[in-house]
């Protein structure tokens, strides 16, 4: 694991899809998204793990997967609370990595989460995980 990512272990669950019981999701959080989980107030934090419990188990979620440049990622909204997070599966690893948590206004989470993809795909020599997830459907 690379330094630029934290753990979340009491966040995992099965993979129904996968149809093996043993196979688990991690919840995997961007150093900035995990500054800014941390800066969530406790409501809104508690609202999100309730969906990311969900999400771990069923991580493709149907209605919630970016378009455009990122194809390939999912959000999260809390419509009341204005929130949004976005992250990205990687199922040839079993993680759910969340890349940003921030507030809808003017779209800054989904331009905070296309920067923090594309470092990645830089930083990393990934292989452009957004662009292969998007291929596998």
């Amino acid at each position: 694991m690379t330094s630029s990512r934290s753990r979340n272990p009491k966040l995992t669950a099965a993979n129904p899809a996968a149809g093996n019981a043993t196979r688990r999701y991690r919840l995997e959080f961007l150093q900035s998204a995990l500054r800014e989980w941390r800066a969530l107030d406790g409501s809104v934090k508690s609202i999100f793990k309730k969906h990311l419990e969900i999400r771990l188990k069923t991580p493709h979620f149907a209605g919630s997967e970016l378009r455009g440049s990122l194809a390939g990622c999912y959000k999260i909204k809390l419509r009341a609370q204005g929130y949004r997070l976005v992250y990205q599966v990687r199922d040839e690893v079993l993680v759910v990595l969340v890349i940003a948590i921030d507030r809808r206004d003017k779209d800054k989470v989904y331009e905070a989460a296309l920067n923090r993809v594309q470092e990645l795909v830089n930083e990393a020599g990934l292989d452009q995980t957004v662009a292969s997830n998007r291929k596998r459907r």
